[in-house]
């Protein structure tokens, strides 16, 4: 893993660097590049493998996402959408709730995307 891979993943997550889970990633590696910290192989591969996540949701989720991961049910998703974890129905249906008052009327695609593997 170089580090100009992981600099084009903080990159395709800019959209997420103000939620913490992210963040604090990206601040990780901005400190290792500073020299004040290090960034280890398995943050960066993580780094990789949620900018790969992210990318492969449908734009109108990206926008919804980035726009709600403060709110808790969808913070949740989110985390196992890019960990490719699978959610727990009732999880699911907060999430839609969430869609709704956002958008006004329910997903026409599928919130959350299941699990990959």
């Amino acid at each position: 893993m170089h580090c100009i891979d992981v600099m084009n993943a903080v990159a395709r997550l800019s959209d997420l660097h103000d939620w913490e889970l992210v963040g604090a990633e990206v601040e990780s590696f901005r400190c290792s590049l500073a020299g004040t910290d290090g960034f280890t192989k398995a943050q960066a591969l993580r780094m990789t493998r949620w900018a790969n996540a992210w990318e492969g949701l449908p734009a109108v989720l990206r926008e919804f996402y980035s726009k709600n991961f403060h709110r808790t049910p969808v913070s949740v998703a989110l985390y196992s959408i890019l960990e490719n974890r699978k959610l727990q129905d009732w999880q699911r249906l907060a999430v839609e709730r969430v869609y709704k008052e956002h958008n006004g009327y329910m997903p026409q695609i599928e919130i959350v995307p299941r699990r990959a593997k």
